[in-house]
């Protein structure tokens, strides 16, 4: 589709990956060609999907699972729901009309929620609507089992039964609930844990946040930094940071806390605060 065999090996495996690394200064837009846009986007959403559906499709021929489990269907509907509203942004504002729009709009949400980090276009120049859900979608992530990060759709999806749940046992205290996820009852600890998980998440986006503000960095960078970082997406929003910027001006001590953040969410936080309990280093 117009890359060399370098190019294409080396993208290749940071599409797959969702790792986003490109051997371009200006990513996927360098090489301005749609099939390359639309394989990038096959890729980057096959890396997001649960490796162990692929497992059973191969191995029992289970292929009904890619589509029936929860949390694909979810994260499907997403990508299609925010790609045709970034697409009414782009036709609104008049930057780009019909397949265009929709190319660009699908590949910036599939690129942010997987967490590749490509760039096709400088979306950070749709709007103040567009980088608010952009900012939203860094969270969010792929599904779970997969090589994207952020919290990803069965965190949100057990969180949303929590509180379904919990409504209904307010509603009708003597009634007893019985949670089920893809048909199956869904144990106690696995919602206690989540619940632990997305408080730690948070928290950790927060005092990354502040941190980065307190090296200078502006509150747009600072915050959409620290999301990105622990997100482990890649671009953030603004002029700086944004699709169209770079990490490089930053001061070399928002570098560091940026790699900090890096590791803490590629590692999924709570590894990281046990290492920091003491029961953990007795012998």
């Amino acid at each position: 589709f117009g890359m060399g065999i370098f190019d294409a090996i080396s993208h290749a495996m940071t599409t797959v990956a969702t790792g986003g690394f490109s051997t371009r200064d200006r990513s996927i837009e360098s090489f301005q060609s749609a099939a390359i846009d639309y394989t990038s986007i096959f890729f980057m959403i096959s890396g997001a999907i649960p490796f162990a559906l692929y497992l059973g499709a191969l191995q029992h021929g289970r292929w009904k699972q890619l589509f029936s489990d929860s949390q694909v269907r979810t994260f499907f509907g997403l990508i299609l729901l925010v790609s045709l509203v970034m697409t009414l942004i782009q036709v609104q504002i008049n930057i780009y009309h019909g397949e265009e729009a929709f190319r660009h709009a699908l590949f910036s949400v599939v690129s942010v929620m997987t967490g590749t980090g490509y760039a096709t276009i400088d979306y950070g120049m749709w709007g103040p609507l567009a980088m608010t859900i952009f900012f939203v979608l860094t969270f969010i992530g792929g599904c779970t089992g997969s090589t994207s990060c952020g919290i990803k759709i069965f965190r949100f999806q057990v969180l949303a039964r929590d509180l379904y749940q919990h409504v209904r046992q307010i509603l009708s205290p003597s009634r007893i609930y019985v949670k089920r996820y893809n048909g199956a009852p869904l144990p106690e600890s696995v919602s206690i844990s989540i619940q632990s998980f997305v408080f730690l998440y948070i928290l950790s986006f927060f005092i990354l946040a502040v941190l980065l503000a307190a090296t200078g960095m502006d509150m747009v960078s600072a915050l959409s930094g620290a999301a990105t970082a622990i997100s482990n997406v890649g671009p953030g929003l603004g002029e700086i940071i944004g699709p169209a910027g770079s990490f490089q001006p930053l001061a070399d001590v928002s570098k560091w806390l940026l790699i900090a953040g890096m590791l803490v969410g590629r590692l999924e936080i709570l590894i990281i605060f046990v290492l920091f309990t003491p029961r953990f280093w007795r012998v």
